[in-house]
C-alpha cells in the first residue's frame, strides 16, 4: 500500500523513509489508493488469490502502519482467502499481550484464515521506534514466547516477569479459532534465524536477500534434520518474479529478465530445493495458477514466473 506520489521528491532527497518530510503526502490522493489498495484484495479473493500485509512506519514506501488494523477490513471483505499478517515488529510494539488479543480476534474474525507473522522490524525504523538495537533480538524473543504463550494458555491467568515485559496477569480473551495458535512466520537473513525458526516450526521467509538466502535455509534444513523432521518446501517463502509494462508483452519481457536473473545467479540457486533447469513461463502450481489468473485480469499487462510457488495454500 505505498505512496508512489512522493517517490519522486524522495529520491531527489536521497531516501523513501523516516526522513521525508510528510507534506509530501496528500490526504485525498492517500484516500483514493487506500480504497484502491483495498478494492485489489477483493479481487484477490475473488480470483482465488491468497494475500499477505506488512507493516512499516514513517515511509512513503508502505501506508499500513498497523497490520491488524488492514487485515480486519480485508477479513471482513473477503471469505476463503489465506491472510498472512507479514508482520507485526514484535521488537519495537510495547505490549505484546495487545498484540497476542488482536491476533486471536483477526483469527476468530476471519474463521481462522490468519498465518501470523512476527518480525523483528526494519532497521530504518529503529530510530522512529525509539528501539535499542544492542538487545532487539533478546525482546523479539521474549515478545514471541510471551505472544504464543497467551494465545495458547486455556487455564486462566498466568504471571509474567521477564528482562523486557512484565505482567500480573495474562488471560486473553477471544482465544484464537485455530489451535493453539494460528501458523506462524518469521523473516530473517542470518543462519542463526534460519535454526531458531526451525526449532520452532515457523515457516522461515526472506525477500530480495540474494546471497543470504541459502545460508539461511540451509541452516533452518540442518537444524529441522537435527531435530528429526525434515523441512518441505512448504516451510519456507520464496518471492515470486512479477513483471509490470504498458502492455502484456512489456510486462512478460521485464518478468523474464528478472527470472533469468534469479534462476542462473547461483547463490540465489542455492535457496532452492532442486531447482528447475528451465524456468517454467507459467508455473503449474495452485498459487501459480491463481497468480495467472490474476495476471490475465490486469489492465496493465502483468506477466508472472517463478521458481517456485510462495506457499501452497491450504484454503
Amino acid at each position: 500500500m505505498a505512496y508512489h506520489p512522493a517517490w519522486e521528491e524522495g529520491l531527489k532527497r536521497g531516501s523513501l523513509r523516516v526522513v521525508l518530510p510528510n507534506r509530501n503526502y496528500d490526504p485525498k490522493i492517500g484516500h483514493q489508493l487506500l480504497n484502491r489498495y483495498l478494492d485489489e484484495f477483493a479481487l484477490c479473493d475473488e480470483v482465488g488469490l491468497d494475500i499477505m500485509v506488512n507493516e512499516h512506519h514513517s515511509t512513503s514506501t508502505c501506508l499500513t502502519v498497523s497490520v491488524p488494523m488492514a487485515l480486519a477490513v480485508i477479513a471482513r471483505e473477503t471469505k476463503r482467502s489465506r491472510l498472512l499478517s507479514l508482520g507485526t515488529p514484535i521488537a519495537n510494539r510495547p505490549d505484546p499481550v495487545r498484540v497476542a488479543e488482536e491476533m486471536a480476534w483477526l483469527d476468530v474474525l476471519s474463521g481462522g484464515r490468519l498465518e501470523m507473522g512476527l518480525v523483528k522490524g526494519a532497521p530504518y525504523e529503529i530510530a522512529p521506534a525509539n528501539s535499542n538495537p544492542a538487545n532487539l533480538m533478546r525482546r523479539y524473543w521474549e515478545a514471541h514466547d510471551l505472544i504464543l504463550k497467551a494465545m495458547s494458555t486455556r487455564d486462566g491467568p498466568f504471571n509474567w516477569e521477564g528482562e523486557f515485559f512484565h505482567y500480573r496477569n495474562v488471560n486473553i480473551w477471544p482465544r484464537p479459532y485455530q489451535q493453539p495458535t494460528p501458523p506462524v512466520w518469521m523473516t530473517g537473513l542470518s543462519t542463526e534465524t534460519g535454526r531458531m525458526a526451525a526449532e520452532h516450526g515457523h515457516v522461515v521467509g526472506t525477500l530480495l536477500s540474494l546471497s543470504a538466502a541459502g545460508p539461511m535455509f540451509a541452516a533452518y534444513r540442518k537444524r529441522a534434520q537435527e531435530l528429526g523432521w525434515t523441512a518441505g518446501p512448504d516451510r519456507f517463502a520464496y518471492a515470486a518474479v512479477v513483471g509490470v509494462g504498458a502492455s502484456r508483452e512489456e510486462g512478460l519481457r521485464r518478468a523474464n529478465l528478472a527470472a533469468d536473473y534469479v534462476r542462473t545467479s547461483p547463490v540465489v540457486a542455492e535457496a532452492f530445493t532442486n531447482p528447475p533447469a528451465t524456468t517454467p513461463l507459467l508455473p503449474t502450481s495452485r498459487c501459480s495458477k491463481r497468480a495467472a489468473s490474476a495476471a490475465a485480469l490486469s489492465e496493465t499487462g502483468t506477466a508472472i514466473r517463478s521458481n517456485r510457488p510462495l506457499r501452497q495454500s491450504s484454503s
